[in-house]
């Protein structure tokens, strides 16, 4: 298993992670927090190139994770829901299970 806990946006290029997502086509990935958010400039940003950098990473990363965030959201709990339930790793995980809201301490 491969824990990605990566952070940063505006300095890269592509290809920079082409070897994180090979490996990632034969192992399982856990993303953690801010590796969601990776891949993107800075909101202030108006680079030239903008629009291809995003192509980019929505073609690539976004498309490993499975998902394309921006922004953190508010502070609310989330649930999960176990959908493989007859998978081993997932034996004793709960059917439903629900985080606690919870406040974030950086910004």
């Amino acid at each position: 298993m491969i824990i990605y806990d990566i952070c940063f946006g505006e300095k890269w290029k592509d290809g920079d992670y082409d070897g994180a997502l090979r490996v990632a086509r034969r192992k399982p990935a856990v993303i953690i927090h801010c590796t969601c958010h990776t891949y993107r400039p800075p909101r202030n940003i108006k680079a030239p190139d903008l629009k291809e950098r995003e192509a980019i990473a929505d073609a690539k990363w976004h498309a490993f994770i499975g998902m394309d965030t921006r922004v953190h959201d508010k502070f609310v709990a989330f649930s999960t829901e176990k959908v493989a339930k007859d998978h081993p790793i997932l034996k004793s995980f709960p059917d439903q299970w629900k985080t606690r809201a919870m406040r974030c301490t950086t910004r």
